[in-house]
């Protein structure tokens, strides 16, 4: 979201189409990294846990395809004092369209850094399983068309198999748009317990942002204080995916 001083809390779609079709989306994206990075590295200094607090950021496909990337985000990992394991690169499934061989080499480089790349909105448009041969991806999306409609046998047997294919790879799979409680169980049900959407948290800015982490450290030690009890709380296996 952009805080725009006229207009008010812009998304996205309002402006960045108009960044790549001005040429100033490289300079936009690099500098949304640098902000979030030093972001994140304040939170992870406030709010430590026994599960390193990570964030992701979504790429846009021109930004992709500068070779200069993994430089890029190796310089912003090293000025934010922040490990490549914290990031993940959340990637469209139509960059890999016409423009597979010129990607791989810029994803492996980044994949090498350490860094965990994401394939974004999988189960749509121009999903392929070669992607999942070819490129270095650590965990698939599943697109929110399918956690929408899991009441439908088809859609929840789609899911059922992204989420075992991904396990048998060594991937891990993100349920993408999980708006209830009950989707949440469903997709934990299913295998799924990575959970980006409203069940999790509404999009908020910083400042909100640190009081939800502040109320999960908070559970957490609680948590822990009270393990042997054997106490189940819904959803403590499910995390949220914050996105940049």
């Amino acid at each position: 979201r952009w805080a725009h001083p006229q207009r008010g809390l812009l998304n996205a779609a309002s402006f960045i189409p108009l960044a790549e079709e001005s040429g100033t989306i490289s300079a936009l994206g690099r500098w949304v990294l640098r902000e979030a990075l030093a972001q994140l590295a304040q939170w992870q200094r406030d709010y430590p846990s026994d599960r390193r607090l990570g964030l992701s950021v979504n790429p846009r496909p021109p930004e992709v395809l500068q070779r200069r990337l993994p430089s890029n985000v190796a310089e912003a990992l090293r000025e934010a004092n922040v490990s490549p394991e914290s990031l993940a690169l959340e990637i469209t499934e139509s960059l890999f369209i016409d423009t597979g061989d010129a990607t791989l080499a810029t994803l492996r480089e980044l994949a090498g850094l350490g860094v965990k790349l994401h394939l974004d909105d999988f189960g749509t448009g121009y999903s392929s399983l070669s992607y999942l041969h070819r490129f270095p991806i650590s965990a698939v999306k599943i697109d929110r068309y399918f956690v929408s409609r899991l009441d439908a046998a088809e859609c929840e047997e789609i899911v059922r198999s992204v989420v075992e294919l991904s396990k048998r790879l060594g991937m891990d799979t993100i349920a993408e748009g999980a708006e209830s409680d009950d989707q949440g169980v469903r997709l934990r049900d299913i295998g799924c317990n990575l959970l980006q959407g409203y069940a999790c948290a509404r999009p908020v800015p910083p400042r909100e942002a640190e009081a939800l982490l502040a109320r999960q450290a908070g559970m957490s030690e609680r948590s822990r204080s009270i393990a042997s009890a054997h106490l189940f709380t819904p959803h403590s296996d499910i995390h949220p995916s914050l996105g940049a």
